[in-house]
C-alpha cells in the first residue's frame, strides 16, 4: 500500500468502516511507515478530542435569528407591515397577513419559479414536436424513443436526488450523536 492510499483510507480505519482486508492492509502499512503512523496518531488524537468535546447548544436568539432570516420577511416598505411581526398589527395588517403572508415567503417564490421553468420547458418541447410534425419529420417510433429516453433521464435524476436527500437526512440526524463504534467481527478472516 502506498502512503496516499493509506491516507485516503485513514478516516475509514479510525471510524472502523473498512472491510477486514482493507483494515489489515492499513495496519500493515502503519507498521512499516513511520510518517503514516505519526499521521494516524494525530488523526486518532483529533478524533478522540472531538468525540470527548461537550455538545454545545446554539443560543435560542441565534436560532430564532437564523429562522427569521431564512424564512421570515424583515424588509421595509408597504409589504413589511403585512409580513412583519404581529406586534405591528393594525386593521390592514390583520386583514392582509393571512392572505399575502405565504406569498412573501422565499419557498413560494422558488416553487413559482420552478413551476414556470417546467411549463416553459414543456412548451418548448411541444413546439419542437409540432414543428417537426408540420415539416413531415414526425415519426411515431422516433417520438416514442425520445420520450422513453427523456423519462429514463428524469427517473435517473430523481433516484439520484432521492439518494442525496436520504444521505443528507442521515447526516443531519446523526450529527452530534456520540455512539459507540460497531463491534469488530473477529471471525471474518
Amino acid at each position: 500500500m502506498k502512503c496516499r492510499d493509506c491516507e485516503a483510507q485513514l478516516c475509514g480505519y479510525i471510524d472502523d468502516a473498512l472491510s477486514f482486508d482493507e483494515r489489515r492492509a492499513v495496519e500493515e502499512h502503519l507498521l512499516d511507515c513511520a510518517a503514516c503512523a505519526d499521521f494516524h496518531a494525530g488523526a486518532e488524537f483529533a478524533s478522540r478530542t472531538l468525540r470527548s468535546a461537550p455538545a454545545v447548544e446554539a443560543p435560542v436568539e441565534l436560532v430564532a435569528d437564523i429562522i427569521h432570516g431564512t424564512i421570515g420577511y424583515a424588509g421595509r416598505g408597504p409589504l413589511a407591515a403585512i409580513a412583519g411581526s404581529p406586534a405591528q398589527d393594525g386593521p390592514t395588517a390583520r386583514f392582509f397577513r393571512p392572505l399575502l403572508g405565504p406569498i412573501l415567503q422565499p419557498r413560494f417564490a422558488m416553487s413559482l419559479a420552478v413551476t414556470t421553468l417546467s411549463f416553459s420547458m414543456l412548451t418548448f418541447q411541444a413546439q419542437n414536436l409540432w414543428q417537426g410534425r408540420q415539416a413531415g419529420e414526425f415519426s411515431a417510433a422516433a417520438f416514442v424513443s425520445g420520450v422513453k429516453s427523456k423519462i429514463e433521464t428524469v427517473r435517473e435524476g430523481a433516484v439520484e436526488f432521492y439518494d442525496d436527500v436520504v444521505m443528507a437526512y442521515a447526516l443531519q440526524t446523526g450529527f452530534g450523536e456520540q455512539s459507540a463504534p460497531a463491534p469488530r467481527q473477529e471471525g471474518a478472516q
